[in-house]
């Protein structure tokens, strides 16, 4: 297995020839539209990101075998916060992930690839709007070479969605937050 101090330089070596370690979603081979629709108190958001083939989006939950000190696979792992004064939030909802097998790293991670849709519901309070909602996207991304990148995004509303993008929403989150 690799040692954590190697795969960490190599992290930091892909941050350098990539440029500054925040960089814009366009520069990380991500992009990102939000989606909301309000009806009553209920809030519902998708959020639609859309990964450059050959790259990877790291998910909420890293995966991957300890090395020899303890430690899993070091990656950022995916943060999704919603935030909206008047709002309560349940979520978010990811997709499954993929396992990814790092061969640089012999280790493996869970990663999203392609296009995928996070969901999130939530409600609004007494006299409350949706003016203010955004969500914050925060990780990494890699390319199949070796490649990585701070992922970075605060997205705001791009209006109510094709119909499609909420026929799946999940039943789970629909009743939203108590």
């Amino acid at each position: 297995m690799v040692s954590r101090a190697k795969c960490l330089g190599l992290l930091v070596v892909g941050l350098l020839a990539g440029g500054p370690a925040t960089v814009a979603a366009r520069d990380d081979h991500v992009s990102g539209e939000l989606f909301l629709r309000v009806e009553g108190s209920r809030v519902r958001l998708v959020v639609e990101l859309r990964i450059e083939p050959g790259w990877h989006l790291y998910h909420t939950e890293l995966g991957g075998d300890l090395d020899e000190s303890g430690e899993g696979y070091p990656a950022r792992p995916l943060v999704v916060t919603a935030g909206g004064e008047a709002v309560s939030w349940a979520g978010p909802l990811l997709p499954q992930p993929v396992r990814y097998d790092d061969r640089v790293l012999e280790n493996w991670v869970n990663v999203h690839t392609g296009t995928i849709r996070i969901y999130l519901a939530g409600r609004l309070t007494d006299g409350g709007d949706a003016s203010d909602v955004r969500v914050a996207l925060s990780g990494a991304t890699c390319s199949v070479k070796g490649a990585c990148l701070r992922y970075e995004q605060v997205l705001e509303p791009a209006g109510a969605g094709r119909a499609e993008l909420f026929a799946d929403f999940p039943a789970a989150l629909l009743a939203g937050p108590d």
